[in-house]
C-alpha cells in the first residue's frame, strides 16, 4: 500500500518499497503477497522502460493467481499486461488482454475496477490511431444520460480523451480538457498534461510558449523516471529547437530520444524520434533519409491516422518527397517499408546515426 501511494510521488523510494514488499512475500511463500509484490515492481521495470522484465514479471503474477483461482486478481494481471503490450505497440494483444480483464470485472460486478479497464482501453485505442473510436467509447456514458434525460455530466475529463482530441485536430476542445485535467492531479502527475500543451502551441506556431511548457514536463518527467513521457518530450523538444534555428540543441534532443527509444521500444518515444529526425535530415539536406525516417514512422496507425503528425511533420515531408525525382522518392519508401519500426530504432543506434 505505501508504495501504491509513494508512486505518485517518489519513484525511487516506490521501487525500493516494492522490491521489499514481493522480498518479504516470497520468504513467507505467501501466493497472495508475491502476486501483489509483483505488480508492484513490475510498474517500477515499466516505468523506466524495461518491458521485457515487466511482462515476466506480469506473467509470473498472472500464473500465481490463475493456481490461486483469485478471480480478481487476474483481471488486474491481465489488465497490467495490456498496458505493456500497449506500449511495446502490440495493439492486437493489448485489446484482447483489456476485454478479459473488462469482463472479468463485470461479472464480479465491480464497477471501479470495470471503469479502470475501461479507460485503459481507451489508452490502447487512442495509442494504436483508433482516436475517433476511443472518444466514442470514452463518451459512451455520456451518450446513456443524454438518451434517458438524465441530468448532469457523468464522464470526468481525462488526459487520454484528451489526448485523442489533440491527434483528431480538434485543438481548442483537446487544450480545453487539458487545462480541466490540471486541477485533478498533483504536480509531479501532470507531465502529460503539460507535455500536450506544448504540442498544441507546436501546430499553433507558437515556439517560445510550446517550449515553456515542454521543459516543465521534462523535468517532471525526469524527476519521475518516466521513459514514455521523456522520449515523447524529448522529441518535441528537438522539433521546437529546430523551428527556433538551434540545430546543435536539436540534435542533441533527438539524440537523447533516440537513444531511449532504441533501449526500450516504447512505441510513442520511437515515432517522436521518428518524425524528429526526419525533420532534421530534412533540414541538413538529406532528403532521401527525411523521407525513409517518417515513412517507417508511418507503419504506425497512431502516426498515420493523425492529425497533429501531418500538420507538424507529415505535410514537411510530404513537400520533401515531391522535390525528390519520383523514383529516388520511391525508392526511399520502399526501403523504409522492408524493415519493421522497431529493427529501424535498433539499426539507426547501431549504425552509429551522426548527430554530430
Amino acid at each position: 500500500e505505501e508504495a501504491e501511494i509513494v508512486y505518485g510521488i517518489d519513484r525511487k523510494q516506490a521501487r525500493t518499497c516494492a522490491a521489499q514488499a514481493l522480498a518479504i512475500g516470497r520468504t513467507l511463500d505467501d501466493p497472495w503477497h508475491i502476486a501483489q509484490g509483483i505488480d508492484l515492481v513490475a510498474r517500477g521495470s515499466q516505468s523506466l522502460g524495461l518491458l521485457a522484465r515487466a511482462r515476466t514479471l506480469t506473467e509470473e503474477g498472472l500464473a500465481l493467481r490463475q493456481t490461486m483461482g483469485d478471480i480478481r486478481g487476474i483481471g488486474e494481471s491481465l489488465k497490467h499486461l495490456s498496458h505493456i503490450a500497449r506500449w511495446e505497440g502490440k495493439f492486437a494483444e493489448a485489446e484482447e488482454l483489456i476485454h478479459q480483464s473488462i469482463v472479468i470485472f463485470t461479472t464480479l460486478h465491480d464497477p471501479k475496477a470495470r471503469a479502470s479497464a475501461v479507460h485503459m482501453l481507451i489508452g490502447i485505442l487512442v495509442y494504436s490511431g483508433k482516436f475517433t473510436k476511443g472518444l466514442q467509447v470514452f463518451e459512451e456514458p455520456s451518450a446513456v444520460y443524454r438518451a434517458r434525460n438524465i441530468p448532469g455530466e457523468p464522464v470526468t475529463p481525462t488526459v487520454v480523451s484528451a489526448f485523442a482530441l489533440m491527434h483528431l485536430g480538434r485543438y481548442a476542445e483537446a487544450e480545453a480538457r487539458f487545462q480541466q485535467t490540471l486541477s485533478f492531479y498533483p504536480k509531479l502527475q501532470s507531465g502529460y498534461t503539460v507535455k500536450n500543451l506544448g504540442r498544441i502551441a507546436m501546430v499553433r506556431g507558437s515556439y517560445g510558449a510550446a517550449q515553456a511548457h515542454l521543459l516543465e514536463a521534462l523535468a517532471l518527467f525526469r524527476t519521475t523516471e518516466d521513459t514514455n513521457g521523456l522520449g515523447q518530450t524529448l522529441g518535441c523538444l528537438g522539433i521546437v529547437a529546430l523551428r527556433l534555428g538551434d540545430l546543435h540543441q536539436a540534435r542533441n534532443y533527438l539524440e537523447e530520444n533516440l537513444q531511449l527509444a532504441a533501449r526500450t521500444l516504447i512505441l510513442l518515444p520511437s515515432m517522436t524520434a521518428l518524425a524528429g529526425l526526419a525533420l532534421l535530415s530534412a533540414e541538413e539536406g538529406d532528403r532521401e533519409a527525411a523521407v525513409m525516417h517518417y515513412t517507417v514512422a508511418l507503419q504506425s496507425g497512431h502516426v498515420a491516422n493523425s492529425r497533429w503528425y501531418h500538420d507538424v511533420v507529415g505535410q514537411h515531408i510530404t513537400a520533401v518527397a515531391e522535390s525528390l525525382p519520383a523514383t529516388v522518392a520511391e525508392a526511399a519508401q520502399k526501403q523504409a517499408q522492408v524493415r519493421d519500426w522497431r529493427d529501424r530504432m535498433r539499426d539507426l543506434v547501431e549504425n552509429g546515426t551522426d548527430m554530430s
